[in-house]
């Protein structure tokens, strides 16, 4: 797979992270890179620390699949600061919070249907599985909405650092599950807003040649938490898939559909030429992903 085509895969993960309610794992899968991105994952492993820590860079570059995850990784880091402020933008826009919402509610709905293709043997336990998947995944979107539960960061700069780390580390968790929303898990803990002004900061500061530095130390204790959740996590995923892969595949999908709650665009207040600009993206975002399907070739993986 040419390195330019796994940036624009991670470009597409990146954007689709930062969204609530948009899981990147979605957008992996619908790309047709989901599995080959857990299979490389996992390549950063016991083994390769061990080369790491040794300085055996000839091992280590062998033994880690380095070309895959640094084309996605830097494709993500691209989208995350350069979208960030016009996502922040967005997302506090009565209006237009509806139709970015509206376009990845059609991205979900039709990444659902091919990724529902990938199950090669329906059975009445896939059935169970995609029931199951669906329920867990409503039940997270729709308590939060239903009976306002959320969470306080603590107040003190040194506590906030440690609540950044765990939320990483939930948030990688939801991140990687296609239908769980990571930044959904974040607007929970109350993190996605200080994440996102941060974020903002930064992409700020740098246009500048400054440094926030507080952001800067919120953006790195998030990233050692996504970084170790990311690498524990994985293996799970990788061992799922492996030995239950229509279950596992038929789970993900319940949890896209269940997960469609936290993307509904809700219509209450707008205007009949809104409403039909809302349903218009909704219909782009599932194009886009039929478009996607279409050009998508199976990635390779070292």
């Amino acid at each position: 797979m040419r390195w330019y085509h796994l940036f624009f895969c991670g470009l597409c993960m990146g954007a689709a992270d930062l969204v609530p309610g948009v899981s990147g794992g979605t957008m992996a899968l619908v790309l047709g890179i989901y599995e080959p991105f857990i299979q490389s994952l996992c390549t950063l492993d016991r083994k390769a620390f061990s080369y790491f820590i040794r300085l055996r860079w000839k091992r280590f570059l062998q033994h880690v699949a380095w070309p895959f995850l640094c084309a996605l990784g830097f494709g993500m880091l691209a989208a995350i600061f350069t979208l960030a402020p016009l996502f922040h933008f967005l997302l506090n826009d009565e209006i237009y919070r509806n139709y970015l919402y509206a376009f990845f509610m059609g991205l979900v709905i039709a990444s659902s249907f091919f990724c529902g293709r990938k199950i090669q043997i329906r059975t009445p336990k896939v059935s169970l599985l995609f029931g199951i998947g669906a329920l867990v995944a409503g039940l997270i979107t729709l308590t939060p909405i239903l009976f306002s539960v959320s969470l306080s960061p603590p107040d003190s700069f040194p506590s906030l650092l440690c609540w950044m780390f765990f939320s990483g580390l939930l948030g990688i968790f939801a991140m990687l599950l296609p239908g769980i929303s990571g930044s959904y898990v974040l607007t929970i803990l109350q993190s996605y807003p200080i994440i996102i002004g941060a974020l903002a900061a930064l992409s700020t500061g740098m246009t500048h040649l400054s440094l926030p530095v507080d952001s800067f130390f919120i953006i790195v204790s998030l990233g050692a938490g996504i970084v170790i959740g990311a690498l524990l996590f994985s293996r799970f995923i990788r061992w799922l898939l492996s030995t239950f892969h229509d279950l596992t595949m038929a789970c993900m999908v319940g949890f896209m559909i269940g997960a469609l709650p936290a993307v509904w665009p809700f219509w209450i207040g707008l205007t009949v030429e809104q409403i039909v600009v809302t349903c218009a993206w909704v219909v782009a975002g599932a194009l886009i992903v039929v478009f996607v399907e279409k050009i998508s070739q199976p990635a390779y993986v070292k």
